[in-house]
């Protein structure tokens, strides 16, 4: 009887180990795979921002220029600025078209709730207020730090450097030069 209490004591610690192997190789495998879905999603999120925010608005200006001559004037400069404009506000429309799609979900909207209320509470705490309720009520939801805030700069900043892409590349190659590349090429680099 005491052997087979040992033999079964063995089983046990057996058992416990190769339970322990296997939910190390679990964890393992379950590392692998996240990594594997970040990176994944990481390209999406990249290749889906330049479609959205790059080729989208390039797109939709070059198939309304053709159906409105008036918005690709003669003067290249001009026409970079009037391109630029018009890919600008499409940007511009693009996020906020986003932002409130993304809010109809109903978990989304809850977290663009905590969000304001972080802002809230970060003006409270830059105030030097005590963080209580009633003092973080008081505060602003719009903090100019948001990231959010640098999204919408960001795409202000670039409707500006747009102005100059053309009127740069035609003093530097020429106009014989851009129209020998075609639109095609030139909107590549301009997205570049």
């Amino acid at each position: 009887v005491p052997f087979q209490l040992t033999i079964t004591s063995n089983d046990q610690k057996t058992q416990k180990k190769q339970k322990k192997q296997k939910e190390g190789k679990q964890d393992k495998g379950d590392s692998v795979l996240m990594g594997v879905v970040m990176t994944i999603a990481s390209v999406l999120g990249v290749v889906l921002s330049v479609g959205l925010f790059i080729m989208l608005p390039t797109f939709i200006f070059d198939w309304c220029s053709k159906i409105m001559p008036f918005l690709k004037p003669d003067n290249a400069a001009l026409s970079s600025l009037v391109k630029s404009v018009f890919e600008g506000f499409l940007k511009i429309a693009i996020l906020v078209a986003y932002m409130a799609l993304v809010s109809l979900m109903k978990d989304i909207r809850r977290t663009f709730q905590y969000h304001g209320a972080e802002h809230m509470t970060i003006f409270c705490y830059e105030a030097g207020l005590e963080l209580t309720v009633e003092n973080v009520r008081n505060q602003g939801r719009f903090h100019p730090r948001c990231g959010t805030s640098f999204l919408i700069l960001m795409i202000i900043v670039s409707i500006f450097i747009g102005f100059f892409i053309t009127p740069f590349y035609t003093l530097v190659l020429g106009e014989d030069t851009i129209s020998e590349l075609g639109p095609t090429l030139m909107n590549a680099i301009r997205a570049l």
